[in-house]
Parts: C-alpha cells; sequence; structure tokens
C-alpha cells in the first residue's frame, strides 16, 4: 500500500518535535546522531565514528549500526504520522540488517525512507553509506503506529 497523503498540520507538528530534539532519543543519541535533513517518509542522519557507536577494533560497532537503521527506519515512519502526538503509539516489528564491509572506520550517513503503509504497519528501508557514496550496509524495518483515538 502506498502512503498516505501527507498532513500539512502534523508535518509542522513533527518539524517542532524534531527542531527540539534534534531526532534524538535517550539511547541512540549517545552514538552522536546529527539529523541533517527530513522531509515526508525521509530521514537522514549522518552517525560518527567516534565515541560509544565504536567497537574494541575502532570500526563502528554493529550494534550502533542495527540501532541506527531501526531509528532512522521508525522516525522515517512518523513523520507520516505526527511525531510526539500521545495520541499515537509505536515500537518497532522487525529490523533487519545486511553489511557489505567487514569495518566501517569512517562517518557514514544513514537514510531512512518510508515505503509503505498497510494500516498500523509502516515498511521502511534504510541505507548507511560513507561520505563518498559507498554502500556499507543496508537495511530495513517494520514499524508499527496505533492510533489510540481510535480505540
Amino acid at each position: 500500500m502506498a502512503l498516505p497523503p501527507p498532513d500539512a498540520g502534523s508535518l509542522e507538528r513533527t518539524r517542532a518535535v524534531l527542531d527540539r530534539s534534534g531526532g534524538g532519543t535517550g539511547y541512540t543519541s549517545q552514538f552522536g546522531l546529527e539529523l541533517l535533513e527530513w522531509e515526508y517518509g525521509y530521514m537522514k542522519f549522518r552517525l560518527p565514528s567516534s565515541g560509544p557507536a565504536l567497537d574494541e577494533e575502532g570500526g563502528i560497532a554493529s550494534g550502533a549500526l542495527l540501532s541506527a537503521v531501526d531509528h532512522v527506519g521508525a522516525l522515517a515512519a512518523w513523520t507520516i504520522r505526527e511525531l510526539g502526538n500521545p495520541r499515537y503509539f509505536g515500537s518497532t516489528v522487525k529490523t533487519q540488517l545486511e553489511f557489505f564491509t567487514e569495518r566501517v572506520t569512517e562517518d557514514v550517513y544513514v537514510e531512512g525512507r518510508a515505503l509503505a503503509a498497510a494500516r498500523e504497519l509502516i515498511n521502511a528501508e534504510v541505507s548507511i553509506t560513507t561520505e563518498g557514496g559507498e554502500l556499507v550496509a543496508r537495511g530495513t524495518t517494520i514499524y508499527r503506529i496505533i492510533d489510540r483515538g481510535n480505540e
């Protein structure tokens, strides 16, 4: 199923939440994810290759990359509803990650796009690339957003 049409009011309220939070949450903000751009159904972050995101060998930890896929895919899904609205409740149903390189030692860009929505479920695709555009990993997320106003 295609995405529902954008709602201007919801997008403005989502923009206000993203402006306040920078797109971070408690757990994922520790990795230094930096919101670069967003629009309806789309998010782009930079994940630095430093700090808590690193593994013991000096590359970005696979857990940090998986968390980034989950976070960015979920936020792409939230942009088609309304981020921060207590009427909605969301949770990850499934996240997958596929690697194309053994170790990531430079900053990467994490881009998520909501592809389809069927009732409460929203499918998103996430790519992780280097500054030069090399694909280092790709993931998918199925996110569920429940409208508590319809319960």
